[in-house]
């Protein structure tokens, strides 16, 4: 990317791997650990996407949606920088991609991870 000139990269990774202080107690202890399981080898390689993202030199943006849908774009979704949305679980595809157009002029995205969810 770096030998031809890209600045801006948004990637999209998920919600499910984080587990934060949003997350509310049956997210959090329940049904968090047993998708950790089920998801290990993915999560595992979108973590260590994230890494690699975040020691660039990029203009990046991580965009984490929980589990997707074939809904419509409603624009209506709720977003959070650096942490979770507490009982957001789902987003329809449509809306993600209305969030990934909204972070790629927002200059106070660069360098954040967004959760965004219905």
């Amino acid at each position: 990317m770096a030998a031809q000139g890209v600045q801006r990269l948004v990637a999209v990774s998920n919600s499910g791997m984080i587990r934060d202080a949003a997350d509310g107690p049956i997210t959090r202890f329940v049904a968090k650990p047993i998708l950790s399981r089920l998801l290990r080898e993915g999560w595992a390689d979108m973590a260590r996407m994230e890494d690699i993202i975040r020691a660039t030199d990029l203009d990046w943006t991580l965009m984490r949606p929980p589990m997707l849908t074939d809904g419509p774009r409603t624009g209506t979704y709720r977003t959070a920088v650096d942490h979770t949305i507490r009982g957001g679980n789902r987003i329809s595809r449509a809306d993600l991609a209305d969030g990934i157009l909204r972070v790629l002029a927002d200059p106070a995205s660069v360098r954040t991870a967004v959760a965004l969810a219905n």
